[in-house]
């Protein structure tokens, strides 16, 4: 709550960036009830932490079984301000961690079928929020493909799983006789970046200079990391650092650079990081290495009440 403190003393009026079908109503809502989406906001960081750490400790893909997963998707998806209101890529990251974890489950499973069709309609439901998910297709191919060799039926099984709920939601629309906002909301949802539109201030590179940093430290240490695990650990962490590659490369397919964006590759920034002391030496250095991050965090978000 400490690290979203802010716009609890500053409530602010914010629009989310995106042309997820869902996104305006969101965007509505939190602007009507900015203490209750900050509460929203908070909830959802909360869960997500814990589906992370779940998530590896489920899996073991740490050498040893801690938090820091968690701790570390909290401080990283807080560092800015403008990552701290409610948005569209938090909410669709919820869905983004259970296609993950579907994901991952698959491995030497003789009967997954349901969990397959599951990653492509998490995705789906991600979708729905921030378009951005419709190109992490291509994650979940690659992951399946990973884990279980190329099979074209398996490939189809999350193709859909991806459409099942556009055609539920179309139904919906057509029903309601809405058919062409349904489908004006899926072509707007992916476009290209357009350079011209770009103005970042000193706060926004420094942010984006910060997400640059840790992903060049996670790749500099993918040896470490992959050190002395079993191969299905390794699979997994294999697509975790492909999910860093597709999410910078779906960047390009938005209109203007949304920093919420940024969101998406919190995730597996978070788990990957944490591997950087899992080893139970270097416990004692992460509590203090965390500590020093919130610290940072809160001077960066409160140093404009004291300059002059």
């Amino acid at each position: 709550m400490a690290l979203r403190s802010f716009y609890l003393v500053f409530p602010t009026n914010f629009s989310i960036s995106s042309h997820g079908m869902w996104s305006e109503n969101i965007a509505t809502w939190a602007s009507v009830h900015p203490y209750l989406s900050v509460a929203l906001t908070i909830f959802l960081v909360v869960l997500q932490a814990i589906q992370i750490t779940y998530l590896v400790l489920e899996y073991r893909i740490a050498r040893e079984s801690t938090l820091l997963p968690g701790v570390f998707y909290i401080l990283i998806s807080s560092i800015g301000l403008v990552l701290l209101p409610l948005s569209s890529a938090l909410i669709a990251n919820t869905f983004f961690i259970l296609a993950l974890s579907n994901l991952f489950f698959i491995y030497k499973k003789i009967s997954a079928a349901d969990k397959i069709f599951n990653v492509g309609f998490w995705l789906a439901l991600a979708s729905f929020f921030y378009p951005i998910f419709s190109i992490l297709l291509f994650l979940a191919f690659t992951g399946v493909t990973i884990l279980r060799s190329f099979n074209l039926k398996e490939i189809l099984m999350v193709v859909c799983g991806f459409i099942v709920p556009y055609i539920i939601l179309g139904t919906y629309y057509f029903w309601i006789d809405s058919f062409p906002f349904f489908i004006q909301k899926i072509i707007d949802g992916i476009t290209f970046l357009n350079v011209s539109t770009l103005i970042l201030n000193w706060e926004d590179y420094v942010l984006l200079g910060i997400f640059a940093s840790l992903i060049i430290f996670v790749i500099f240490n993918a040896g470490f990391y992959l050190a002395k695990k079993d191969i299905r650990n390794q699979k997994n962490i294999n697509i975790l650092y492909r999910s860093l590659i597709i999410i910078g490369i779906t960047a390009l397919f938005q209109s203007a650079l949304n920093m919420d964006h940024l969101h998406l590759l919190a995730v597996p920034l978070s788990i990957l990081f944490s591997f950087s002391f899992s080893d139970t030496r270097k416990i004692a250095l992460a509590n203090g290495f965390h500590i020093l991050l919130f610290v940072g965090i809160l001077v960066f978000h409160y140093y404009r009440l004291f300059s002059f």
